[in-house]
């Protein structure tokens, strides 16, 4: 599991140093303080030659905006691209990991440039913008690793470099749960690893009539339908966003089995009552699951619930991260549970 965290440079995050992760890790923080973009390093780190973990890094924020725009982006303090003239490098990504007792240190750079292509169907060239990722990796071995990948409007290289171990990495933003194809593909993994119960566990804490979770194709197109006791089959939308955030949550956790869940804003559309019984359960199930669970916040009710743990869960596995903005760089601050209940009781508002 990650140990600790090293961010020399990512998006607008310096020099930040985050050590001892728990099974349960908690960053609070200000808006803009970078508690998002810790999450998409972790991410980063983890699965560095998975072109598929760079689009969905960029697409998570924007996911109807030019893909090149949303990677270009992820470089620190890069202007926004203007390829008219001359082609434009950019600067530096570099982060550093311990991984499972493991030193990982990635280090990347993106050139961007416009290039032709002939287009068969139409019989003409056509000019487009062009990214090349160029990714080096330093891992355990002391040998760097390199890999190229090159996205476009019309086009992506995909291949995935296996120089560097990829760790099982999933991520659950406040808008996961309003996706129902990524709903379906999740679920029908879950299905497929017979570990579908747990969801319903969560479910019902919203429903008690809640009895099964099943995926229909009507008209063609896959959906999510819930049997409910009285109400017979209803689709998932038919429930609130709440309840709609959890489900998002139990399935994403079941695939990360073994390996990382990132979850943003993990309080997102949960009411403040429930989530003494949400927060303690995904931490149970994390626990069963082997997944170590990293998490922003910008709710007291969250981390009131977090001190609310029962004794199933190890409390020196409970950890909370206070990040904010400094001079020359980002500081973060480590509290564990005893040191978290002592500011509440002091009444510090810790985010």
């Amino acid at each position: 599991m990650l140990e600790q965290l090293r961010i020399v440079a990512y998006r607008s995050l310096r020099n930040l140093h985050v050590d001892r992760f728990g099974q349960m890790s908690l960053f609070v923080g200000g808006n803009n303080a970078g508690k998002t973009s810790v999450l998409e390093a972790i991410g980063l780190v983890a699965r560095p030659m998975d072109p598929g973990q760079w689009v969905q890094t960029a697409t998570n924020r924007d996911s109807s905006g030019p893909l090149i725009d949303g990677l270009w982006s992820l470089f620190q303090g890069n202007r926004a691209l203007n390829l008219e003239t001359d082609s434009q490098s950019s600067t530096g990504i570099d982060i550093r990991a311990v991984l499972d007792g493991n030193d990982r240190h990635l280090q990347a750079r993106a050139l961007a440039s416009l290039e032709e292509w002939a287009d068969v169907e139409r019989g003409d060239a056509q000019t487009d913008a062009l990214l090349r990722i160029n990714v080096q990796v330093m891992a355990a071995d002391g040998k760097p690793q390199v890999h190229q990948m090159e996205f476009s409007s019309t086009q992506r290289r995909m291949a995935v470099g296996y120089g560097v171990p990829l760790v099982r990495v999933f991520v659950v933003t406040p808008m996961t749960h309003r996706s129902t194809h990524q709903l379906v593909s999740h679920l029908s993994h879950v299905i497929d690893a017979g570990v579908k119960a747990k969801s319903i566990e969560l479910l019902r804490m919203f429903d008690p009539d809640v009895t099964d979770v099943e995926i229909s194709r009507p008209f063609g197109r896959a959906a999510i339908r819930v049997v409910h006791e009285k109400n017979g089959v209803v689709d998932l939308a038919t429930f609130g966003d709440g309840m709609r955030r959890a489900f998002a949550m139990s399935v994403v956790l079941a695939r990360a089995r073994g390996g990382i869940l990132l979850i943003d804003e993990i309080e997102s559309t949960i009411h403040a009552r429930l989530l003494d019984s949400v927060l303690p359960w995904l931490m149970r199930a994390a626990g069963e699951a082997d997944v170590q669970m990293i998490a922003t916040t910008h709710s007291l009710e969250t981390i009131d619930a977090l001190l609310a743990v029962d004794t199933d869960v190890d409390p020196e596995q409970v950890v909370t991260y206070h990040l904010r903005r400094a001079e020359g760089g980002h500081v973060c601050h480590r509290y564990d549970l005893a040191g978290l209940r002592a500011l509440r009781e002091e009444g510090l508002d810790i985010r």
